[in-house]
């Protein structure tokens, strides 16, 4: 049995920006429908969303305790200009419609 899931009632579930970030990674120039998957959603959400974010606040809390007597350096200004940098190619690849490539550089890069 095929169960249709209409984009109106999906766009106002609780955490819709889910729904917007899973569409989006699905984007590109090609003209081609978007076939939507329950199952491709929740795992794409958690191995992309929810997972990471878990996995970096744990990473940083460990890296600040261990190296740096759990503080935050004030002066990263390399790293900061290495983000203005990546910022403008997302920012560019987005303005160009390859939107499954910007979100791509920022997880491969955050």
């Amino acid at each position: 049995m095929e169960i249709l899931y209409s984009p109106i009632k999906l766009l106002n579930m609780p955490m819709q920006n889910f729904y917007r970030y899973y569409l989006s990674s699905k984007l590109n120039t090609d003209i081609s429908d978007i076939n939507f998957s329950v199952d491709d959603f929740v795992q794409k959400i958690n191995s992309d969303l929810i997972g990471k974010y878990i996995n970096i606040a744990s990473r940083t809390q460990n890296f600040l305790t261990k190296h740096n007597n759990s503080q935050v350096k004030q002066n990263c200004q390399n790293e900061t200009n290495k983000y203005k940098d990546l910022y403008a190619e997302i920012v560019s690849q987005t303005n160009d419609r390859e939107y499954s490539k910007s979100i791509k550089k920022y997880y491969v890069n955050c």
